[in-house]
């Protein structure tokens, strides 16, 4: 028993033993455990702390992104139009400017011990290193190409060492993706222009100088004759457009007080491209007021592309205007002057047909009024209007009294000539008994107007002053810049040979056919009356009061149809702003039904007009009439009478841009600013440039090829008070406030943007725009050059020497001009070629041209 008691308390104290092992044991893995839990727990937190002051880093450069993002002017300085074909590499430069404004590392105040970065000592943070940012998937131009759409990542490594702890944690990667929206160089205005000015581009064999201190005193001042020559020319090879000069009122029909493009007192002009004016594309003075009334001016302009303007008008003397392509006019093709031709190869297009408004450019027409204005002299008989191509008229001429209010609508080509066996001649429209009832109702003029054309043979009552469709309408042959694709010796020579023989034949004669004269039974076109035309007449189908009138001679539109006569420069866009056609080639017409349809004169119209819609502002009419207002703009009052010129005008928003953004080149030896401090007055170029201007762009040349020319220079006057004087060779852009001077011997290659003068207010430019009063002599001083933006004019009376203007940079045909510009289309790729020579120089005009 004893022995057994022994043994049991030796059993237990093992047992004890045993459990006090295992307790221990327990002991020290639970606090194994409970060590490496807060150490686990404390490496956490650091990656925690890292993970987040990485995040804050990402965010703190995303943020930055964003305000960059903001900066309109953010791809100032890429050297091409940003489309679907180069964004990526417009993105690249975007973010190679905002890489600069990144901090390359970042520090984050982990454990907030200071109120500033600069105060922390090297424990006290986390250390974020930007390792990449990039650009996710492709950049997405929105808004009509107006913006990018871009996703950016970053990429970004941090490390953090708590000073409590001697837990790091080093390196951890980390990455971010975010969507941004960035701007995209805008500009209203592009360089697609030889001369582009806010006034009038004039050229004139006599040179005029206006003193400003004489014309404030003596009111009948109209400057100073200072050179006169026999001859004097102007060849410019490109687009032009003027905005020109008005009247101040809508209703005054004085036509000579319109400016535009203007060629006076012998003066030949050879605009090798497209012509725009909102004004007028005029010849001549207007005799009997600034010339007398037998004076022979013998100016010319020959337009070998589109010629678009409020009028196309002959006042003088012996003039030509040719057109080798289509003319668009929204108010009249109008003749005034004796032995005068205006000759389209291409087709007339009229664009207004607004009958409600009564407005003098709201009504369009042919007008040949050359017998009116000059009381049927022999002379006059003489001067006509030929169309060789399409004739669309949607307005007509109309009668107005003397303060310009609408009494009548008469026929859409006119004038109809009266003659009866006692040789009385007279306009028919004279011979009618004018109503107040004809304001209403204009069809009244018509009827009876029909049934003298009905009941009278054509011997006596017909349109011998407007010749359409009697010879070939012929496209261009080839790409030569020089002839108008082939097409200059068949419109300056034989189409205005054959016109001139042609109406000598008939002369005396009672009509076409007595003289030989074949011409055809129907005219192709679209109008609402009639056509006084090729010595009979041809008209649309009228209803009124009872009586029914059918059409005589009326056939569908062919020539517009034509590829060669489409619009050129007018493109169509898709929803990101690439250009992906013309927006008014041939298909303009495939649903215009046949010409025997009762829709088939509507349709022509709305085409132009409306596009089935009135007011619809998408039309040919007004894309065509933002080319003519590029630089400054009028409308139609909504009240009173005198045009509305308020608004923004496109010149003046140039010229603030280009103060803003030409202070980056103040130190390019290409970049000439004139001293806005100057005194008012004229002011050579290379005395300016204070080095030999003329001789560096004549020694760039030398070469011969395009490549070797490089010598460019952009030249910026913001004062509008200083006029420019170009005498010699000149490589570049002309930017201005105010005038620009060329005198014979000037050769540009390269653009002109005038402003043609104006105001200062605190600094600031102010356009004032040429309104004429009803004053004579402000016509006169019209007539002379007073209002051109830009004046082209002989040096001296010796020398008359010749003016060219070459946006093409002496390249000779189109398909050079393409190739070297990347642009299928013309003038894009001649903008092209024209900036990129700057941009070889440091100069980035992109977005401001």
């Amino acid at each position: 028993m004893l022995r057994l008691l022994k043994k049991e308390r030796g059993a237990a104290l093992v047992t004890v033993i045993i459990i006090t092992a295992v307790l221990t044991t327990l002991s020290v893995v639970l606090l194994n455990s409970a060590i490496q839990g807060l150490s686990l727990s404390k490496r956490q937190s650091n990656i925690k702390l890292t993970y987040f002051a990485g995040q804050s880093a990402i965010e703190k450069w995303f943020n930055i992104i964003q305000k960059e993002s903001e900066d309109q002017n953010i791809g100032a300085g890429f050297p091409d139009e940003v489309n679907a074909t180069n964004v990526d590499r417009y993105v690249e430069m975007i973010l190679d400017k905002v890489k600069l404004k990144l901090n390359d590392t970042e520090y984050i105040d982990v454990v907030s011990k200071a109120p500033t970065v600069a105060g922390l000592s090297g424990d006290d943070y986390s250390e974020i290193k930007l390792k990449a940012l990039e650009v996710i998937g492709p950049p997405q131009l929105i808004e009509g190409g107006k913006k990018v759409k871009v996703v950016i990542g970053i990429e970004a490594e941090a490390s953090f060492n708590n000073p409590n702890s001697p837990y790091g944690n080093t390196r951890q990667p980390l990455y971010a993706e975010k969507e941004f929206v960035f701007e995209v160089p805008q500009n209203d205005f592009k360089l697609t222009f030889a001369i582009a000015t806010a006034a009038d581009l004039y050229a004139s064999t006599r040179s005029y100088h206006f003193n400003e201190e004489e014309e404030n005193r003596n009111r009948n001042y109209v400057g100073d004759l200072r050179a006169a020559v026999p001859e004097f020319k102007v060849d410019i090879k490109g687009d032009v457009s003027a905005f020109g000069t008005f009247p101040k009122d809508i209703l005054w029909p004085e036509q000579f007080y319109y400016g535009g493009i203007m060629a006076m007192h012998g003066a030949q002009v050879d605009i090798k491209g497209n012509a725009y004016s909102r004004a007028f594309i005029r010849t001549g003075p207007y005799r009997g007021l600034s010339e007398p009334a037998v004076f022979s001016d013998k100016s010319r302009i020959n337009i070998y592309r589109d010629a678009v303007a409020q009028c196309i008008q002959v006042f003088g003397n012996d003039n030509i205007i040719s057109v080798f392509r289509n003319a668009y006019t929204f108010d009249d093709i109008e003749m005034n002057g004796e032995r005068s031709i205006i000759a389209i190869n291409g087709s007339a297009i009229d664009l207004s047909h607004y009958f409600e408004s009564r407005n003098h450019d709201a009504l369009s027409a042919i007008i040949s009024s050359a017998p009116v204005h000059n009381l049927l002299s022999d002379d006059s008989l003489l001067s006509t209007i030929a169309v060789n191509g399409d004739v669309i008229i949607p307005g007509g001429t109309f009668r107005v009294d003397d303060d310009g209010i609408f009494t009548g609508l008469l026929e859409d080509a006119s004038v109809f000539w009266y003659e009866d066996p006692n040789g009385i001649r007279i306009p028919f429209y004279k011979m009618y008994q004018w109503t107040e009832d004809d304001i209403l109702n204009p069809d009244k003029y018509h009827a009876e107007l029909r049934e003298r054309l009905r009941d009278l043979s054509a011997a006596y009552l017909n349109g011998p002053f407007n010749l359409f469709q009697l010879w070939p309408s012929r496209e261009r042959v080839n790409d030569n810049i020089e002839t108008g694709g082939g097409l200059y010796d068949y419109v300056t020579k034989d189409f205005i040979n054959s016109i001139k023989n042609s109406i000598k034949a008939v002369w005396g004669k009672r009509n076409a056919a007595e003289a030989g004269v074949s011409v055809p039974g129907a005219v192709s076109g679209a109008w609402s009356y009639e056509l006084a035309a090729n010595w009979r007449y041809y008209a649309g189908s009228l209803s009124t009061e009872g009586r029914e009138y059918e059409a005589v001679g009326v056939k569908g539109i062919d020539h517009v149809k034509r590829p060669g006569f489409a619009i050129d420069n007018i493109y169509k866009k898709d929803s990101d702003g690439n250009i992906i056609g013309l927006k008014f080639d041939s298909n303009l017409w495939n649903d215009v039904p046949e010409a025997d349809d009762p829709s088939y004169t509507h349709k022509v119209f709305t085409k132009l007009d409306m596009s089935g819609e009135i007011g619809d502002p998408d039309n040919v009419k007004n894309n065509l009439l933002d080319y003519t207002q590029l630089l400054a703009n009028r409308k139609y009052p909504t009240s009173g009478s005198e045009w509305d010129i308020s608004g923004e005008h496109g010149i003046v928003k140039l010229i603030q841009k280009a103060k803003s953004q030409f202070s980056a080149y103040t130190a390019n030896e290409y970049y000439i600013q004139v001293n806005p401090g100057l005194s008012k007055g004229q002011y050579d170029l290379a005395t300016l440039a204070g080095f030999d201007l003329y001789g560096r762009c004549q020694e760039s040349r030398s070469g011969g090829t395009f490549e070797s020319d490089t010598e460019y220079f952009l030249v910026f006057n913001e004062n509008p008070e200083i006029d420019l004087i170009v005498d010699g060779t000149f490589n570049g852009i002309i930017l201005t406030a105010g005038s620009v001077i060329l005198n014979g011997g000037a050769d540009i290659r390269g653009a002109i943007i005038s402003g043609g003068g104006g105001d200062r207010s605190a600094g600031e430019y102010e356009l004032k725009l040429n309104r004429l009063d009803r004053d004579t002599f402000q016509a006169v001083a019209l007539d002379r050059g007073r209002y051109a933006g830009v004046k082209m004019v002989p040096a001296s009376n010796s020398d008359p020497g010749i003016v060219k203007v070459d946006f093409y940079l002496g390249l000779r045909t189109e398909s050079e001009i393409i190739e070297k510009g990347r642009n299928k289309y013309l003038n894009m790729a001649a903008r092209n070629n024209l900036l990129n020579k700057f941009a070889k120089l440091g100069i980035y005009l992109y977005n401001i041209f």
